[in-house]
């Protein structure tokens, strides 16, 4: 499976979208399905939640960071292999956040990602407007 895209926010800096995707409450009020979400220093990032059947917890794993422009977020969990790419670009008074996700999986659990993409894609929207919204 694979995601990617991108999203413009008109009045706020690269620093602050950067500091609102590292900002525990931020996440977890724009993220839909999850329960919770936590940072751990700089290296990790614990979850709960989910989507129809896929659901749990586990821990995503920063392996490349660059602030305020470029994280690399890896998730291993279950037999899902999951990487997620944001970069961040200044655009006028605005950023333009561009993202790339992909997920892969064997068997059963990867026909259920393909299943679940199109409700993902669109709850992407969605992510990106409440946490706009919380940029302050």
């Amino acid at each position: 499976m694979e995601l990617s895209g991108s999203h413009r926010f008109a009045s706020a800096a690269p620093q602050a979208v950067w500091a609102a995707l590292h900002n525990d409450t931020i996440l977890k009020n724009s993220l839909p399905n999850v329960d919770s979400v936590a940072w751990q220093g700089d290296s990790a990032i614990t979850f709960s939640g989910g989507i129809g059947p896929i659901k749990g917890s586990g821990t995503a794993q920063v392996v490349e960071q660059s602030a305020p422009n470029r994280m690399k977020i890896a998730i291993s969990r279950g037999g899902v292999n999951a990487a997620l790419t944001v970069e961040l670009a200044a655009d006028g008074a605005g950023t333009v956040l561009t993202y790339g996700a992909t997920a892969d999986a064997p068997g059963p659990i990867g026909l259920t990602l393909n299943m679940v993409k199109g409700m993902i894609d669109g709850q992407v929207g969605g992510f990106f407007s409440k946490l706009e919204s919380q940029i302050g």
